[in-house]
């Protein structure tokens, strides 16, 4: 039986990416019906088969039913960046405003950024007894054995926004961060048209996110040989950290074609180093975060921002409500992104916004304003 090799564009298309007119600003969903016409023909990439499979597949929660209130422990990498603050802010509002009155004791884990202080707060958070797990892990290996010690105490478990390797979960809530970083690989493999070298600039090691970015990443790139990878380098999404380690690259390489980054964070100091070389500034991949946006305005930066959805922490919680009500969900829940470029940018960019303002979420006004993101003058 002969395989067909898959060209360059159904590799694309088969991560759910939308192909339009360039410039325009997308939802790109995660493409089941896709994945499926294509599978007898092509090879699917196996982050993505992974995700096909579990989006297929169900989880019958009846055996979880109770009657609110219910106990929640959340379980999350803490606020160690901006985007966190939203991403939890996004839990926090759909406890306190949008399932009022469903949830009594709520447990925050704040594992302040590190993989082994998580595990000691996991175990902190399994002494409560909660009735429902809400983690987003920070290790895939670590904490594996602590979620299979939680499915034999009969407490379903929910990954937000990463996942550790422990299948017994009931669900996981994410926006593909494979697909993510192999949109920005393709619209810089298309800039530098096929021909150049590149930096990658990644955010916390070891995270699943991160990992799972870079993955999809090198995934595009390889397809081209024109391409060259100059190095690449974790940046624990700090755009200081981001800055400090471009400048590094910049004295070692006198040719920097694109900026492949796994977040607007360590992009937005990327940038910084560019200006203060006084270096042309290539094109560059980023989010919806209003500091990366601010700057790619200010500098006339040929960019592609993919927003990682901070309300993931929302539909989380809307997963977390039907698994209590003992309904069927899917085992893997995509939340929609969205891409645009600089042609859009004055629809996303907030100037009245401090720089650690996501653009793209579901919080109120009030809400916005009660975490500080408005600007101070």
């Amino acid at each position: 039986m002969s395989v067909k090799k898959i060209n360059r564009r159904k590799f694309i298309e088969l991560m759910g990416v939308g192909i339009g007119a360039a410039g325009a600003a997308q939802f790109i969903p995660f493409g089941n019906t896709l994945l499926e016409a294509k599978a007898a023909t092509t090879k699917i990439p196996p982050d993505q088969l992974m995700r096909q499979k579990l989006a297929q597949t169900t989880f019958d929660c009846s055996q979880y039913k109770k009657d609110p209130p219910w106990k929640l422990a959340f379980v999350t990498q803490g606020k160690t960046n901006s985007w966190v603050v939203m991403f939890d802010a996004h839990v926090d509002y759909a406890v306190q405003v949008k399932y009022k009155g469903l949830f009594k004791d709520f447990f925050y884990g704040d594992s302040q950024g590190n993989a082994e202080r998580q595990l000691d707060v996991y175990e902190d958070a399994l002494v409560l007894r909660p009735d429902v797990m809400l983690l987003a892990p920070m290790g895939q290996a670590a904490i594996s054995a602590s979620v299979d010690e939680t499915h034999k105490m009969g407490i379903p478990v929910i990954y937000n926004s990463s996942r550790a390797e422990s299948d017994n979960f009931v669900t996981w809530v994410e926006a593909s961060n494979y697909r993510q970083g192999a949109v920005f690989a393709e619209w810089l493999a298309k800039k530098m048209n096929y021909k150049g070298k590149y930096i990658a600039l990644s955010g916390i090691a070891g995270l699943s996110v991160v990992e799972d970015r870079l993955r999809g990443a090198r995934d595009v790139f390889s397809q081209y040989p024109g391409l060259e990878e100059l190095g690449q380098a974790y940046c624990d999404f700090s755009p200081a950290k981001g800055k400090q380690v471009t400048e590094a690259f910049l004295a070692a390489h006198p040719q920097i074609d694109a900026v492949w980054s796994g977040s607007g964070l360590q992009c937005w100091g990327a940038i910084e180093a560019f200006v203060e070389a006084g270096r042309d500034i290539p094109p560059v991949s980023g989010e919806d975060l209003n500091g990366f946006l601010r700057i790619c305005k200010k500098y006339d930066v040929d960019f592609i921002a993919v927003n990682y959805p901070v309300e993931i922490g929302l539909y989380a919680v809307d997963a977390v409500v039907k698994v209590m009500r003992g309904e069927t969900v899917p085992r893997y829940i995509d939340v929609p992104i969205v891409k645009f470029g600089k042609n859009e940018i004055d629809n996303y960019f907030r100037p009245d916004l401090s720089d650690d303002y996501w653009a793209i979420n579901k919080l109120p006004k009030d809400w916005i304003e009660k975490l500080g993101f408005k600007k101070k003058e």
